[in-house]
């Protein structure tokens, strides 16, 4: 999340300010409890968390967001092939 944008409006920044803070004082869990990617497959189911590692090494994006990923497909492959076998 970024709050540097000049247009961002101060109270969306405020509340961006404090869900980061959330994030990183583990109150918030944005990758807990049920979680889907763009296909809708189950990535997290309730009453679970991602783990760090797993967050650093997503290979997809969450139900909702619209585009691709940016990783190049060798890349993308590459730690896939590293993931297998992690348990969430």
């Amino acid at each position: 999340m970024t709050t540097w944008n000049p247009d961002l409006p101060e109270p969306v920044a405020a509340e961006m300010k404090a869900a980061e803070a959330s994030i990183i004082s583990g109150k918030l869990k944005p990758f807990g409890g049920e979680t889907k990617d763009q296909k809708g497959t189950g990535k997290v189911t309730k009453g679970q968390e991602l783990a760090d590692a797993d967050i650093r090494g997503m290979t997809w994006l969450i139900e909702g967001v619209q585009g691709a990923s940016p990783i190049p497909p060798a890349r993308l492959l590459m730690i896939q092939q590293r993931n297998q076998g992690r348990s969430r």
